[in-house]
């Protein structure tokens, strides 16, 4: 009985904890803004993912903006990374990486 007590005790400590957490938003947001600047007439698709989120596949036309935000996940590890296909080649680029990144952007 001492026992289930102690968990029960332990799971309403983690539970008012994570409830803390929430009610302060520690959750820290992220904006990402990508800007077109190829030479005149050339778009290029962009497609960002994290984990647990999908953008979708957008295309960029010249002189346009693409952005999108998210929440950087309770355990720091937030890692969004980006398909980009122009005329000229294309790649996968990590766009935000929290443990290179947390110290560079304004959160």
């Amino acid at each position: 009985m001492m026992h289930k007590n102690k968990c029960l005790i332990l799971f309403l400590l983690i539970a008012l904890f994570l409830s803390a957490v929430e009610a302060l938003n520690l959750k820290k947001n992220v904006d990402v803004k990508v800007r077109n600047g190829l030479p005149s007439g050339h778009n290029f698709t962009i497609h960002c993912k994290s984990k647990n989120d999908d953008m979708g596949l957008h295309t960029i036309g010249p002189d346009q903006d693409y952005a999108f935000h998210f929440q950087v996940n309770f355990w720091r590890t937030t890692l969004f990374f980006c398909g980009v296909k122009t005329d000229y080649g294309q790649g996968v680029y990590d766009f935000y990486k929290y443990s290179r990144d947390f110290k560079r952007c304004r959160l």
